[in-house]
């Protein structure tokens, strides 16, 4: 019996595949990396939604050897809503904006060398998130007139937020982010900067809640503020079975860069020394606020609502450079 085709899923927007080309060449190298590491041949998906999520149900199906993601942390994620459990492997070569999830396990930037690992790198368990969510609203922004509610759910690898970062999100364009790729977001979050403002949250972590006035809140389950370059200090690990709930309290723009600031500097959990952030651990979490703030699960918008999310511990397996356990 013939052994199943590993599956490559690209963004087609990537900048990898800009041209015939260059397409070309990526997919010759991808395909004598898959072959070198697993002895078949791929299949390639890079259509719309649907029809990758249909290439990555039969990969799953057929127990493929190897998922391959050409993308950024949306296409990371939509392959990750397939493989949890499966002890599928994924191979991902960064081609996105932020590329925070890349970023937080090391993986090769450059294409060549995130090729190379396919050939040639072992294997990691990390944890993942499933997100169950409620919104009303615009979905691509969260700032038109409350509309009947919609529930979803899914799996993340990198975030859910609530407040200010979900806004930044909303508001940096695919075409800036294709034009000018991480500045897309600081020229986003500049324009917000004018009307920050702090709303009522209710934050319950492993069953304790917390009630305040929030800026931002993000459920972390891997990534830096800037891969390789900004960073906590008190590391975010991607494979501890556990969230890290990251609150920028105070409100207004000083406020926020104090509590923005002390979240990086600080290396212990609790409240920040002016009481302008909080950072604690868990493995359930649920965000809501009053009236609701606009959310977003690994860069994508869903509208203005709440969500709750679970770590899933070691439930994707990861390919890295060197095998790391």
């Amino acid at each position: 019996m013939a052994l199943p085709d590993a599956l490559v899923i690209a963004n087609p927007r990537s900048r990898l595949l800009s041209d015939a080309a260059q397409r070309a060449e990526v997919e010759r190298e991808i395909r004598d990396a898959v072959r070198a590491r697993t002895g078949v041949d791929l299949a390639w998906a890079d259509g719309d939604r649907a029809a990758v999520k249909a290439a990555l149900d039969a990969a799953v199906a057929r127990r493929a050897p190897l998922v391959v993601a050409l993308g950024g942390d949306g296409t990371i994620r939509l392959a990750a809503e397939h493989l949890v459990g499966t002890g599928i492997p994924l191979a991902v070569i960064p081609a996105g904006t932020g590329n925070l999830f890349s970023g937080a396990l090391g993986l090769p930037v450059r294409r060549r060398s995130a090729i190379r690992a396919i050939a040639e790198g072992g294997e990691r368990e990390v944890d993942a998130g499933s997100v169950a969510w409620t919104v009303g609203g615009d979905l691509a922004g969260g700032e038109g007139p409350a509309g009947p509610p919609r529930s979803g759910a899914g799996t993340f690898v990198v975030a859910c937020g609530s407040g200010f970062d979900a806004r930044v999100m909303a508001a940096a364009n695919d075409a800036a982010k294709r034009r000018v790729g991480r500045a897309a977001y600081f020229a986003a979050a500049a324009s917000l900067v004018p009307g920050l403002t702090a709303h009522p949250h209710r934050i319950e972590v492993d069953g304790e809640a917390h009630e305040l006035m929030a800026l931002a809140v993000l459920v972390v389950n891997a990534g830096e503020l800037i891969p390789g370059v900004v960073a906590p200090r008190l590391p975010i690990s991607a494979n501890d079975g556990l969230f890290d709930v990251l609150v920028v309290r105070a409100s207004g723009v000083i406020g926020g860069i104090v509590g923005g600031l002390e979240l990086l500097a600080r290396t212990q959990v609790g409240w920040s020394g002016t009481g302008s952030s909080l950072r604690v651990r868990g493995r359930h979490v649920a965000v809501s606020s009053a009236p609701p703030e606009v959310i977003e699960v690994d860069g994508d918008v869903l509208g203005r609502g709440s969500f709750v999310a679970d770590v899933l511990p070691g439930a994707l397996r990861v390919v890295v450079p060197h095998a790391t356990g």
